[in-house]
């Protein structure tokens, strides 16, 4: 993929990660560069906002409802309100246009511009999480493997170009633990920050997400009940809620979160790992050692109103990839990007993270972050409904 600024990320990389790609001194978890403030507080400074064009005095430049911010990290354009995450629409951020800058930095425009970066070529995105780029000819909903290609032979040309691998049977692609063997397990931050997150996830098991997986459940609400779970949180210390989950067989385990303790990590400036952070997370992979089943563990760092805690969301980041000041004490062997294989296969264990989630939406938004994580780690829980044939179905953000 592009880079741009030749600063050893890649544009798109830059574009979700919320820095300039134009610029190797900004990259996504550094340090503001002096004399830049986001004063509007959607989470981009003021020369990130020059870079993509947005206004550096409105929150939401486009007044679609989502703030800049949260368009980059969806890929989809701030400045055009009829993109949005969730929508149906043409991929890739527009870049403030510059003499030369043909398709925008990276070809990262709505166009068919050469050098599309991590493969978001021109068509109908289906998947606003990097979940892969839908095609209207075959109906392929994209996958984590080929991140935006599309099975040979669909007529639509967008996979023989990267070299995908889409010899596996694609029945095999959507499986899931028979029997409703599948423990599915939210926990929300127990901080008290987040209440509305936790009523919205309560609201949703109760009701739409049990009418869409009740059929992979046997049709069996008790059982249902036992494995779809709202975990009660305690505290911001949420490693060992990973590991508690490990005990189950097969396990789907996301975690709604705004920020940590302090024993996992300093509010403003952090140059080495905390001790209790190193205590939990060792905790967690001796569980995680020998795994036999499917484990699929999904952060979602959630927004409050606004506004989100930086340095929780560098945390995040540097402990699940293995970036920065953590790259002695993460998670990284485990991280999506390097286990495609376990995605692919429906086995081992796989972590994934996804930024700037809503704090106080509707049951429906929830249901559709939880299916699209899930689709981008290998579990496909909308083969069993997820919303296709309820009344409650979103045709924005779900598409057949």
């Amino acid at each position: 993929s592009s880079d741009t600024d030749k600063d050893g990320v890649s544009d798109a990389d830059e574009v979700r990660g919320l820095s300039n790609p134009r610029n190797p001194l900004s990259t996504p978890g550094s340090a503001p560069l002096p004399n830049d403030p986001d004063v509007d507080g959607d989470g981009l400074t003021a020369s990130v906002e020059a870079a993509y064009g947005t206004n550096p005095q409105a929150a939401d430049t486009d007044g679609d409802g989502f703030d800049d911010g949260q368009e980059l990290s969806s890929l989809t354009i701030p400045t055009d309100k009829n993109s949005k995450p969730g929508a149906s629409g043409i991929g890739g951020p527009a870049m403030a246009m510059g003499p030369g800058a043909a398709g925008g930095v990276g070809g990262l425009v709505s166009g068919a511009g050469a050098g599309g970066a991590a493969g978001l070529v021109s068509g109908m995105v289906k998947q606003p999480l990097g979940l892969g780029i839908g095609c209207e000819d075959c109906g392929d909903k994209g996958c984590a493997d080929c991140a935006g290609g599309h099975p040979e032979g669909c007529g639509c040309g967008h996979c023989g170009g990267h070299g995908g691998d889409h010899d596996f049977d694609r029945d095999h692609w959507e499986d899931l633990p028979p029997d409703g063997n599948l423990w599915i397990m939210m926990h929300v931050d127990g901080s008290g920050s987040i209440l509305n997150t936790r009523k919205a996830l309560d609201e949703m098991r109760a009701t739409i997400l049990k009418n869409a997986l009740l059929p992979y459940y046997n049709n069996d609400e008790g059982l249902y009940d036992r494995r779809v779970q709202v975990v009660d949180g305690k505290g911001e210390r949420t490693l060992p809620f990973f590991t508690e989950a490990a005990k189950e067989d097969n396990v789907l385990a996301f975690v709604f979160q705004d920020e940590a303790q302090p024993v996992y990590h300093m509010p403003n400036f952090n140059k080495e790992p905390e001790e209790k952070y190193v205590e939990d997370l060792n905790a967690l992979k001796d569980q995680l050692g020998g795994y036999g089943g499917l484990y699929r563990g999904v952060m979602f760092q959630v927004d409050r109103g606004k506004t989100y805690a930086k340095s929780f969301k560098e945390f995040v980041e540097n402990a699940w990839r293995g970036d920065g000041y953590l790259s002695e004490a993460s998670l990284e062997k485990y991280y999506w990007e390097d286990n495609r294989h376990h995605i692919k296969n429906h086995d081992g264990v796989v972590f994934s993270d996804v930024y700037h989630v809503k704090d106080d939406a509707d049951p429906q938004y929830y249901m559709n972050l939880i299916f699209e994580a899930s689709r981008k780690v290998g579990v496909d829980l909308q083969r069993y409904g997820g919303g296709l044939d309820d009344g409650n179905y979103n045709s924005k953000t779900q598409k057949d």
